[in-house]
């Protein structure tokens, strides 16, 4: 069934359940909304208003494909999930595309518990790295602008080697040229 409407809500709000309901509870949501807003229920009234019976199918047909997708365990997770498109319900695609996302969910929970296992030659290679980075020069200090000056004096911050310089802001002045 090929959706024609435009939801202002969710499933969920058109059956009037949680997201996190139970199928009996949507079961029962949709019993209770079908019997109140059925096409004919409504059209074999004494007086019979032409806007409260389109009313009353265009509302069905909203409590019918909620129930038809919150019902189907596949499409719920497609739909929880964001992919579920009204448009393109073919049942193979659907159960096709609910097992591939169950076998990525399924990965991507395993990939952050493992643990990497390194052989004593890649953790000695990777402090090796570690040194060098350490032990290499210093990257020249940028060259002075007009926001920055650096500091004649050898100060060090906090536990900088000798010999670093440090910057200060300095607030230009408008007759100078820094």
């Amino acid at each position: 069934m090929q959706s024609q409407y435009q939801y202002q809500s969710s499933y969920y709000a058109v059956l009037g359940v949680h997201p996190r309901a139970s199928a009996a509870e949507i079961r029962a949501a949709y019993h209770r909304l079908a019997m109140r807003w059925h096409p004919d229920k409504i059209a074999n009234g004494a007086d019979v208003d032409p806007v409260r019976a389109e009313e009353a199918k265009t509302r069905f047909q909203q409590i019918h494909e909620a129930y038809k997708v919150l019902s189907d365990e596949k499409r719920r997770a497609l739909y929880d999930a964001g992919m579920y498109d009204p448009l393109d319900d073919d049942q193979e695609e659907v159960e096709g595309f609910h097992d591939f996302l169950q076998e990525m969910f399924s990965l991507m929970a395993t990939v952050g518990r493992e643990e990497p296992v390194y052989s004593l030659g890649e953790l000695q290679s990777m402090l090796n790295g570690m040194m060098q980075d350490f032990a290499s020069p210093q990257p020249p200090p940028p060259p002075a602008s007009s926001f920055f000056t650096s500091s004649a004096s050898s100060t060090t911050r906090f536990g900088a080697p000798n010999g670093v310089r440090s910057y200060h802001l300095v607030q230009k002045s408008q007759g100078s040229t820094a």
